[in-house]
C-alpha cells in the first residue's frame, strides 16, 4: 500500500534532492539503469523518484502498480533506457540536423517530459529525484546549455552529480565492441585511425562535465576514475555510496548487462557484420557467450587501437587529463597515463587468428543456430590477413 506525504508547499520544489548520474560511456551505466528499473517502484515508495519519462516506461510502471506486470522482468529498450531517450530528444528538440535515433521511439518532446516529471514528482511527494544516462553527458556536449533544462523544472541545490571516467584507451576499445550492437560494418581503427574520437565526448570529458557544474554550482561533485569504482564494486555500489539517498533495504540485485565481448574475438564479430541479417545476431550472441569456454587473452593484452594511434591518443589527451586533474580536485585522476601508449599488446587480427581452431571447435558443439555455426565454422585464417 502507498502512504501519502503531506502535501508540499508550493516554494518547495527546490528542497528535493537531484541526483544526476552521467556516466561517462563503458562505465556500468547500463546496470545502473537496469538496477533503478528493476526497484523503480520500491524506490518510489520510499519517496525516491526513478521517473518514466515515455509511453513505455509510464505504462510499465502503472502495470507493476496495479499488480498485472511482474517486477524485475526484462524490459524493452526505452523502458530502462527512457533517459537515453529523453537527453536525445532535448537535442533534438534544440538542433534540428540531429537526427533522433529511432531505436527509442515513441518519446514525447523534451518539455512536455520534464512538466510529466515535474508532476509526477509533485503527486507522488518525491523526496528526491534520479536521472541515469551516460547520454545526459552528450546532451551537455553538444548543447552546453543542455543542463539548464533541469535547472528551469527542479531548480540547482540539493544536487549530486555522479560520473565515473574511464582512461580513454580503455574506454574507445570498449566502445569499438559496443558498435557492434548497431548492426553496421565498422573499420579497424589500426586502419583507419582515431579521429572519429578527437574532440568528441568519448575523449574531451570536461566539455561534457563543465557545462553540470556551471549550471549546478553548489552541487556535490563524485567524479573518480573507473579502475577505482571498479575495485569498490562498480557503478550500483557507487550509487549506493555516493547519492546521499537513503535507500531501502531489501532492493533486488542484478547481474552486470552490456557487457564486451572478449577483444580477442572483435575481428570474428566485425566480420559477422557484414553477412546477412539476422545470423550477424546469432554469432554476436554465440561469441558473447563462448568467452566462459574458451582460455583467451585478458583485454588489456589484446590491441584495438594500433601503435601509432595510442601515440596520437596520448598527445591529445594529455591536456584533457590536466583540465580534469583541475576539475575533480583529484592529483593525479589517472596515475597509469603512460599504459595508453605503453606496454606489448596483441594486433586483434592475429588474437582472432590464434582464438580460432578453439573457437570453430567450441562453435560446433555450443552454437545453436546452424547458419551462425556454418559461418563460423567456414572461417579460414586468410581472414584474419589485413
Amino acid at each position: 500500500m502507498y502512504q501519502i506525504r503531506e502535501a508540499a508547499k508550493p516554494n518547495e520544489k527546490n528542497r528535493m534532492k537531484k541526483v544526476f548520474c552521467l556516466g561517462l560511456h563503458k562505465t556500468g551505466s547500463s546496470s545502473l539503469q537496469s538496477y533503478l528499473l528493476q526497484n523503480q517502484l520500491a524506490l518510489l515508495k520510499s519517496g525516491i523518484l526513478y521517473p518514466p519519462v515515455e509511453p513505455q516506461g509510464i505504462s510499465r510502471l502503472l502495470a507493476e502498480a496495479a499488480g498485472q506486470r511482474p517486477l524485475h522482468q526484462p524490459a524493452r529498450l526505452n523502458e530502462y533506457m527512457g533517459h537515453n531517450a529523453l537527453a536525445y530528444r532535448i537535442i533534438s528538440d534544440r538542433l534540428p540536423e540531429f537526427k533522433f535515433p529511432d531505436v527509442h521511439r515513441p518519446m514525447l518532446h523534451s518539455q512536455m517530459a520534464l512538466t510529466l516529471i515535474k508532476e509526477l514528482a509533485q503527486q507522488l511527494r518525491s523526496e528526491a529525484i534520479v536521472f541515469c544516462s551516460e547520454d545526459l553527458a552528450r546532451c551537455s556536449f553538444m548543447l552546453p546549455d543542455g543542463p539548464k533544462t533541469f535547472v528551469d523544472q527542479f531548480g540547482s541545490d540539493k544536487t549530486t552529480l555522479l560520473c565515473t571516467i574511464r582512461r580513454p584507451d580503455e574506454a574507445i576499445s570498449s566502445w569499438q565492441c559496443q558498435k557492434l550492437r548497431f548492426g553496421a560494418p565498422i573499420s579497424r581503427l589500426q586502419e583507419s585511425g582515431i579521429q572519429e574520437y578527437i574532440g568528441s565526448v568519448h575523449l574531451d570529458y570536461p566539455r561534457a562535465l563543465q557545462p553540470w557544474v556551471d549550471h549546478f554550482p553548489d552541487a556535490k561533485l563524485i567524479l573518480e576514475n573507473y579502475r577505482n569504482t571498479s575495485d569498490q564494486g562498480g557503478a550500483i555500489e557507487q550509487f549506493r555510496r555516493e547519492s546521499g539517498l537513503n535507500l531501502p533495504n531489501g532492493l533486488h540485485s542484478i547481474a552486470d548487462i552490456n557487457q564486451s565481448i572478449p577483444y580477442s574475438l572483435f575481428d570474428v564479430a566485425r566480420l559477422a557484420m557484414s553477412t546477412q541479417k539476422p545470423m550477424r545476431w546469432q554469432v554476436l550472441s554465440y561469441l558473447e557467450t563462448s568467452k566462459d569456454r574458451l582460455s583467451l587473452p585478458k583485454n588489456s593484452e589484446v590491441d584495438l587501437i594500433g601503435t601509432e594511434n595510442r601515440a596520437r591518443l596520448l598527445t591529445a589527451f594529455t591536456p584533457i587529463h590536466r583540465r580534469l586533474t583541475e576539475l575533480s580536485g583529484i592529483e593525479p585522476l589517472f596515475d597509469d597515463l603512460d599504459k595508453i601508449a605503453s606496454g606489448h599488446r596483441i594486433d586483434s587480427l592475429i588474437a582472432a587468428k590464434d582464438a580460432l581452431p578453439a573457437l570453430q571447435a567450441d562453435a560446433k558443439e555450443n552454437c545453436k543456430n546452424f547458419d551462425a555455426r556454418e559461418w563460423l565454422t567456414g572461417l579460414q585464417a586468410e581472414n584474419f590477413i589485413r
